[in-house]
């Protein structure tokens, strides 16, 4: 019974420790980014990519790129929030895509999703309004 408390708390650290991850996308950027020391490997050595990139799959799903990334939405899975404004935006803080690689390398490198309770991006629409997409993290190797 002296261990008792402890394996409650370690049940609580479990199941409390994920967080919810925020990310901005902007796809009509031209912006490009330096791939992390960890995915260089995994995509033939190239360092410098577009920061973000949107392909809709042809059953609607949608998969986003930041920095090479791979973040899909499905349909069937995932919520969408539309019309979100940009002064609300202002409240969200983003996470930085280097600072989750660095935790995902150090931690689950193949399943980085099981790391985080929820993972967001919010897409910057033409009007300036957002987009938010429940996403999932997949590991590939391109």
């Amino acid at each position: 019974m002296i261990h008792f408390p402890l394996y409650i708390s370690l049940i609580f650290f479990i199941f409390h420790s994920k967080q919810e991850v925020h990310l901005y996308f902007e796809p009509s950027s031209t912006e490009t980014c330096t791939l992390h020391e960890s995915q260089i490997g995994r995509f033939h050595s190239e360092t410098q990519v577009k920061r973000y990139v949107k392909i809709q799959q042809v059953n609607d799903e949608i998969d986003f790129y930041i920095c090479n990334e791979k973040f899909q939405f499905k349909v069937l899975k995932h919520t969408l929030d539309r019309g979100i404004s940009s002064s609300d935006i202002r409240s969200i803080k983003f996470s930085d895509i280097n600072d989750l690689l660095e935790e995902v390398q150090k931690n689950n490198p193949l399943y980085p999703n099981s790391l985080f309770d929820k993972i967001y991006i919010y897409e910057k629409q033409r009007d300036g309004s957002f987009i938010k997409y429940e996403v999932a993290w997949e590991y590939y190797i391109e």
